[in-house]
């Protein structure tokens, strides 16, 4: 049975605080910088100056466990500093002695951020005099404030949801808050008043009041296993599936840098991924869905072992699974081996545009045509089609009958912006609008459709929607910059982001991106 905490000279505190404004670590939208505000909310207050705040020293602890201290720089209302994916950043303030009446008490401000998808074991600091721990269950989020690593009782926390209205509850016998259902960015802040007397900076002071914070971002959708980028993902009725990845750093390729793994989560019920029955470890292929069974389309599959010479090799083979048997089955291979291409379904052909041939010390083919398979007619084998274009690390995705190619490198190395418009029916090619921030934000974009529009995700978190009369892009989000990820529907009013890399780092976090006016 959980004991709350009513030792080491900490008592309870029941009563509203006597400061409304507090210390918060925000990551900004970036990805590569936070701002600490002292605020009632999560933006900045402009008439509260830094004071003592500017003393508020910070380390990150990333998901190996290192830890480093942050450089910090003032500015009039607030400070900026650096950040990197999946780190706590995480700090504690002597704020200074305050006077109230007889009561003369020490405010001490413990600020707390959880960057991306960190390792739950990771999101307590541990051994803080006071400190906020989001709790993940099943239909939500709640908060345990604890001190000294016990938990606290019966105190009031502060929670700022996502729409950004605020709402104060107690925590319960185990210092746990109620939970909270909806995804985005949470902000919460606590008290434990601590009696014990001492001295600040000459002042006297006979108790401490400890004010833990906490910005946290919610989604209800589970972290991948692993975190990997270029990977294959496709929806069908049961939930969305997972294959494959690179898993290690940029640019290092063996047989251990790449996953088999084979995972499914229940969009009706997104709790856990589950585990498939695993193939060969290969990324840069291709994943498509088709009556409700799984097709996967080529890939790179690493010949060398850690520590030898690289030996990157793409594959024509393709596979086809049964979600009903849990079993893969042969499929017909690619007519050459294809990699960093991608594919669609189109009624009944599966179209498979841009890639390259690796083939180790031999050199590298890129692919200059496409291929075309009729699924009613296997037995007809690939058919050649035009592609006026030779590039790869791109992405497709199907609007009005037509294939849509979204970005990728050329054969001279730089990233493409544009877009391509495929149309099986006649098989001819037509240009679409330039992706949303153009060549620099065009590696590897996710794309998807949803409810009759066509959806991209490109480099720098913009997540933007084809216009009606097919002309430009309108941003409807912004969210964690990302490459080399998929985009893929969850229902009919959700896109998720799965997966990708930033910076040299792979991510394993699953984004929900809320369609406006849905």
């Amino acid at each position: 049975m959980v004991r709350a905490l009513l030792v080491a000279g900490f008592a309870l505190a029941v009563t509203p605080a006597a400061f409304a404004h507090f210390v918060f670590v925000i990551p900004q939208k970036d990805g590569a910088t936070l701002r600490v505000v002292m605020s009632e909310s999560l933006e900045a207050d402009p008439g509260v100056e830094l004071g003592p705040v500017a003393r508020l020293k910070l380390q990150s602890r990333n998901v190996d466990g290192k830890e480093l201290p942050l450089d910090l720089k003032a500015h009039d209302h607030h400070l900026t500093g650096p950040i990197g994916f999946r780190q706590v950043v995480f700090g504690s303030l002597d704020y200074g002695v305050t006077q109230r009446g007889d009561s003369a008490f020490l405010l001490k401000y413990h600020p707390k951020a959880i960057v991306g998808s960190v390792p739950v074991n990771l999101h307590r600091v541990g051994k803080r005099q006071a400190e906020i721990v989001p709790v993940r269950g099943d239909d939500g989020v709640c908060f345990l404030v604890s001190a000294n690593d016990s938990p606290v009782a019966n105190t009031d926390v502060t929670v700022i949801q996502p729409d950004g209205t605020s709402k104060t509850v107690k925590t319960g016998a185990d210092g746990r808050t109620p939970k909270f259902a909806a995804a985005g960015r949470y902000g919460a802040w606590g008290r434990v008043v601590e009696n014990v007397a001492g001295e600040h900076e000459g002042k006297k002071y006979t108790q401490v009041r400890h004010y833990p914070t906490l910005v946290f971002d919610y989604s209800p959708y589970p972290a991948l296993p692993e975190a990997v980028s270029s990977f294959g993902a496709a929806v069908t009725a049961d939930g969305v599936y997972v294959y494959g990845g690179h898993r290690s750093k940029v640019h290092t390729y063996n047989t251990e840098a790449v996953s088999g793994g084979w995972r499914r989560l229940d969009l009706a019920k997104p709790t856990a991924w589950s585990e498939l029955p695993a193939g060969p470890g290969m990324q840069g292929l291709a994943l498509v869905a088709y009556q409700g069974k799984l097709i996967r389309i080529g890939g790179m599959v690493p010949h060398n072992k850690p520590g030898t010479p690289t030996d990157n090799r793409s594959t024509a083979d393709c596979a086809i699974y049964d979600p009903a048997t849990k079993q893969w089955s042969a499929f017909p291979p690619l007519p050459v081996p294809r990699s960093s291409h991608d594919a669609v379904v189109v009624g009944d052909s599966l179209i498979v545009v841009g890639g390259w041939n690796m083939r180790g010390a031999d050199g590298t083919d890129w692919c200059e045509d496409g291929v075309i398979l009729n699924l009613k007619d296997q037995a007809a084998g690939w058919k050649s089609i035009p592609q006026p274009f030779a590039r790869r690390a791109l992405q497709t995705g199907v609007h009005q009958g037509k294939v849509y190619v979204a970005g990728g490198l050329d054969e001279d190395g730089d990233i493409i912006g544009a877009v391509s418009i495929f149309d099986p029916a006649t098989r001819t090619w037509s240009d679409g609008p330039e992706l949303p921030g153009g060549k620099k934000v065009g590696f590897n974009p996710g794309i998807c459709s949803l409810n009759g529009r066509l959806y991209v995700s490109v480099g720098d978190g913009t997540v933007a929607r084809l216009s009606a009369d097919g002309k430009q892009w309108e941003t409807i989000a912004k969210a964690t910059p990302r490459i080399v990820h998929r985009m893929v529907p969850a229902g009919s009013s959700t896109l998720l982001l799965i997966g990708g890399a930033h910076k040299g780092d792979n991510l394993d976090a699953v984004e929900p991106i809320a369609i406006p006016g849905s």
